[in-house]
């Protein structure tokens, strides 16, 4: 398990290495190439773009050990803002600008859930539709005139580009799931039809051994627990705000009411608390390593897979008798 995990840390390692690497050669590419043409100001852009990445990869993201939470996060709305500036000053002239938009919520929907993607695909939609409008309205499209041949050019390579991107993010993310189907045996989908029909079967007989707590079963609850114990130790799916019970049962091979039980067996907690504690400590952990000194404790709780400060806040108070400020402020005063 532990091999397998730092096999999985490093294979997210080389992902980000060589993406953050694809995108900065991108951002030079194209700032050269619109300079040529005189499109200076998304030259410019495209420059910044360049530096920022660099600070931002440098500074942030390999900070929080390659995190994919942390680094989606800043990545995505980075991107659809560079984006957009760009369709804002290029729409008239080169419409095939959008195809960037479009290819933001194919890449959400690789790296993250089904319900991010149809939100990142309402907002692709709301600034596509609203670029020509705006344009007008800052009065910021070019008005410069590029020969047909620069047309062309420029078409083929953005599309060449997006493909390359795409395909690049698939060919890692198959590379996750294979490594995660080594680690856990997740269940193939070609078997999900099979375990369907057994289910019924197998809730009868789990509720029979339940019912008998034989010092066989016990054992069993046991090792699962460990099971996920590590599980959550080393791939940390706490920090994923939509990880629920029924993706644990999936990637361990296991069952729903088998985790409930294993977790209520050895300490009383249902799945619910045990996550929420893994993730109060994952926030106390970047505390205690003065993380709040450099980022802002929203972006440690987020870290740690809370969406919204109300429910960490509550969390937070039901777990450490205490709320996240006076916390800090106790741990400064034991720290002078």
């Amino acid at each position: 398990m532990e091999q397998g995990a730092l096999e999985l840390q490093m294979v997210r390692k080389q992902f980000m290495n060589r993406f953050v690497a694809s995108i900065m050669g991108l951002l030079i590419f194209y700032s050269v190439f619109y300079y040529l043409l005189d499109l200076k100001i998304v030259a410019y852009i495209e420059f910044a773009s360049f530096c920022a990445t660099g600070y931002i990869y440098y500074y942030i993201i390999s900070k929080f050990e390659y995190n994919f939470e942390a680094a989606t996060d800043i990545a995505f709305p980075a991107f659809t803002f560079l984006a957009y500036i760009k369709l804002l000053i290029l729409w008239e002239i080169l419409p095939i600008s959008y195809i960037w938009f479009f290819t933001i919520p194919i890449a959400v929907l690789m790296i993250k859930s089904f319900k991010a993607t149809i939100y990142w695909t309402i907002i692709v939609l709301t600034l596509a539709v609203s670029a020509p409008f705006v344009s007008d309205l800052l009065n910021i499209q070019s008005t410069a005139k590029l020969s047909p041949k620069s047309v062309m050019f420029v078409n083929y390579s953005i599309i060449t580009l997006s493909i390359y991107l795409l395909l690049f993010l698939l060919y890692y993310m198959n590379e996750f799931n294979k490594l995660k189907i080594k680690q856990f045996g997740i269940i193939n989908e070609n078997k999900k039809s099979e375990v369907l029909i057994d289910e019924n079967k197998k809730k009868n007989d789990i509720q029979d051994f339940v019912k008998k707590e034989t010092p066989v079963f016990n054992d069993k609850f046991e090792e699962l627990y460990e099971q996920i114990e590590r599980y959550f130790e080393t791939q940390q799916p706490y920090q994923n705000p939509d990880f629920n019970i029924q993706q644990l049962a999936i990637d361990l091979n296991s069952n729903v009411t088998y985790i409930s039980k294993a977790l209520n067996q050895k300490n009383g907690a249902n799945f619910k608390s045990f996550l929420n504690n893994y993730r109060i400590n994952e926030v106390k952990r970047n505390l205690n390593n003065k993380e709040h000194e450099k980022f802002t404790l929203k972006h440690i709780y987020n870290k740690a897979g809370f969406i919204h400060q109300t429910t960490f806040n509550r969390v937070f108070r039901e777990v450490e008798g205490t709320t996240p400020s006076e916390y800090i402020e106790t741990m400064k005063i034991n720290r002078s």
